[in-house]
């Protein structure tokens, strides 16, 4: 007979498993098993001969494994001589957790602590960006079903709110669909609900025949015509601070805002020439790190920034404040202070002329944006330089992987020099402004 050390050193094995609920069987000859899920461990009785019986013997906290083996041995019996089994005392339990009044977000809250404490969590428990997108979710979109028990929530009514917010918020629609149908299914499993699963994939079905496609045009991040930029990057190195030399080697560097914001100077190799972004903090953590090959006028800037910080210590953050502090998300500010300055002098604002027809209103380029701008550079007719880079290495450059058939298996080139030229190129294209006359 297991020990309690065993049986605890199996309730811990299996804790430590990727997955919500695991199984495991303790004693064959009297059908017992064991249940984990989460901070539960729960003695079953489950057979499948002469029929399918799983009826719930007790916690382990509650019983020993002496009385579960007596219990399920009586079970046993009785299903053998045909006999009607006694009330299952998780039906009971289930029964008394029922009166208890779920409301949507209060059962996509105790969702998301559930999904944080698992071996694998669905969300770092450090990733705040995440946590405040999920909490905005819960708490301004989900008004009408406050206090609305999740029994009495149907599937169209869902469905319905959902698609709405699509109209307005695509993104976090598409994101809180998954969420909603995730929590259902865990309501159901911890005895919440009785028909969770029924639920979200009924609400699945119905968002998929109403076709969240968005009408007209196709919307993007608005970027800045190739032909502007020499002259925006003139404007943008007279503009003095921390946040604009960021955004000034966001661009050279074609980078996303959270890699560039994130930047140490422990991941940069001056004398290689070479920045590694850790796969943390890119869009696309399986394409694993990312390595930026520096311009030299990309280094000229990285080597400009103090390492120091005021009283001595040592910077962490290539891009601090004065407390030692990374900078924030503010790279779009700087855009806009540009086009205020622009304004009062009367001169025209940089915008994305194509976006702007879309939107019917002015639209001023994002940092993400130059990225597009550089992918058009590459492509572009006028300086022929679709004929002069490689189509791959230019991907590589912005860490995109084209994954073939195979994943990928075979084609593993990451074109280290051709990537440097080629962002040496755009550095010199940058800041190729040459003033006119007037």
């Amino acid at each position: 007979m297991l020990t309690n050390t065993e049986i605890s050193r199996i309730v811990a094995d299996l804790r430590s498993q990727a997955g919500e609920i695991h199984w495991t069987v303790l004693d064959k000859e009297c059908a017992l098993s064991l249940r984990v899920t989460g901070d539960n461990a729960t003695f079953y009785f489950r057979t499948r001969s002469p029929r399918q019986v799983t009826r719930s013997l007790g916690d382990l906290t509650e019983i020993s494994l002496l009385e579960a083996k007596q219990k399920a041995l009586t079970l046993l019996v009785a299903v053998e001589k045909g006999e009607d089994l006694p009330e299952s005392k998780t039906r009971k339990t289930t029964a008394t957790n029922s009166d208890v009044v779920y409301d949507l977000p209060h059962l996509l809250l105790e969702w998301r602590e559930y999904q944080e404490k698992l071996p694998v969590p669905r969300w770092k428990p450090t990733d705040r960006k995440a946590r405040v997108k999920y909490d905005g979710f819960v708490k301004n979109h989900l008004i009408p079903f406050n206090g609305k028990p999740i029994q009495d929530v149907t599937p169209e009514q869902l469905e319905e709110h959902l698609t709405m917010l699509f109209r307005v918020h695509s993104s976090l629609a598409k994101s809180g669909l998954p969420w909603i149908c995730g929590a259902y299914m865990w309501a159901e499993r911890r005895g919440l609900c009785q028909d969770g699963y029924a639920k979200a994939h009924r609400l699945q079905m119905l968002v998929k025949e109403a076709r969240w496609r968005r009408q007209g045009p196709a919307r993007h991040q608005p970027a800045l015509p190739v032909a502007d930029i020499p002259a925006f990057m003139a404007e943008l190195r007279e503009i003095g601070g921390t946040t604009a030399r960021c955004l000034e080697v966001a661009i050279l560097t074609v980078s996303r805002v959270q890699p560039i914001v994130n930047m140490k100077w422990e991941h940069i190799d001056f004398e290689k020439g070479i920045w590694r972004c850790p796969k943390e903090d890119m869009k696309v953590q399986t394409n694993g790190d990312h390595f930026v090959y520096l311009s030299d006028q990309a280094k000229h800037i990285l080597a400009s920034m103090p390492r120091v910080l005021p009283g001595g210590r040592k910077a962490k953050w290539v891009f601090s404040t004065a407390r030692g502090d990374k900078i924030c998300n503010a790279l779009t500010k700087v855009i806009t202070s540009m086009n205020g300055r622009r304004r009062k002098r009367g001169m025209p604002i940089w915008i994305d002329p194509e976006q702007s027809r879309i939107a019917g209103k002015d639209r001023a380029p994002t940092p993400h944006g130059f990225r597009a701008t550089f992918k058009s550079w590459t492509r572009s007719e006028t300086f022929e330089n679709w004929k002069k880079y490689d189509g791959r290495a230019v991907e590589r450059c912005m860490h995109h992987y084209t994954r073939d058939q195979y994943g990928g298996a075979y084609d593993r080139e990451d074109f280290p020099e051709q990537q440097r030229k080629i962002l040496q190129d755009w550095a010199d294209y940058c800041y190729s402004y040459q003033p006119t006359d007037s």
